[in-house]
């Protein structure tokens, strides 16, 4: 991992990720926008940065398998490599 990135695993309850709900104290989740095998996607308005973003979040036996954390580290290093008007970036 490069200096300065991380990748923080936080356990919350379901009923904590609902609308409306704030996550890590800091992501307020507006809605659910897709779901695959890795986790889920919201739309969230992070309090520190004062936007709107995509989080991913992680199914819980995903944090615990080393190998599908750096799977995941390796698809946040390409994502961070894409450039267009229409496609988010990754923060973390």
């Amino acid at each position: 991992m490069s200096p300065g990135s991380k990748t923080e695993i936080l356990q919350a309850p379901i009923k904590e990720l609902t609308t409306g709900s704030t996550f890590a104290g800091r992501y307020q989740i507006i809605e659910e926008i897709g779901k695959g095998g890795m986790g889920r996607v919201c739309k969230v308005f992070d309090t520190e940065i004062k936007e709107k973003i995509a989080l991913k979040l992680l199914k819980p036996e995903i944090g615990i398998d080393e190998e599908m954390i750096e799977r995941f580290r390796n698809e946040l290093k390409l994502a961070r490599k894409i450039s267009q008007r229409n496609v988010c970036r990754s923060l973390v």
